[in-house]
């Protein structure tokens, strides 16, 4: 059975050796975009497969849209620790130490919001799941108890 692009792209993410956060960070997209991706099968749209297309140029991007040939062109890139310090400048904004990128308290608050919403509907996630598993114990609990009820009913031993 061959892999679907969203499972393709979790194998990418695990060849570079970095985080689905790490490599959103590269691409400069919200890590929700890559985390629909990998866990919720969203389809990847175009302009997410352009800018890994931009950004990491060694990747075959026939790989990852069909599954044919290797994962990357040529060597697999370097990635860089995307981690950088951050201080205030005026406006209640923040700039990070590497460039001249400039991220608004608002900004920040957004992302904090964004990540609350995600985690809790993770956790709700993790809930239903947890209830599934409960329910799969208990029928195979049932159908054992069912067995072993035939079974004595027609003196069977195993």
């Amino acid at each position: 059975m061959q892999q679907t692009i969203n499972e393709r792209l979790k194998i990418l993410i695990g060849a570079l050796n970095i985080s689905a956060r790490a490599f959103s960070a590269q691409l400069e997209v919200p890590e929700s975009n890559t985390r629909n991706y990998l866990d919720k099968s969203t389809k990847l749209n175009s302009d997410y497969l352009e800018r890994i297309a931009l950004h990491f140029k060694s990747v075959n991007l026939s790989w990852l849209i069909t599954g044919e040939g290797p994962i990357f062109t040529g060597e697999a890139p370097q990635i860089t620790n995307t981690t950088t310090r951050i201080k205030k400048v005026s406006g209640g904004a923040v700039n990070s130490g590497t460039g001249n990128q400039v991220i608004t308290l608002e900004a920040c608050q957004q992302e904090l919001e964004l990540t609350k919403r995600t985690a809790a509907d993770l956790q709700k996630e993790n809930e239903f799941l947890r209830a599934q598993l409960d329910t799969k114990d208990a029928l195979i609990a049932s159908k054992e108890e069912t067995i072993e009820l035939l079974k004595a009913a027609f003196n069977r031993p195993n």
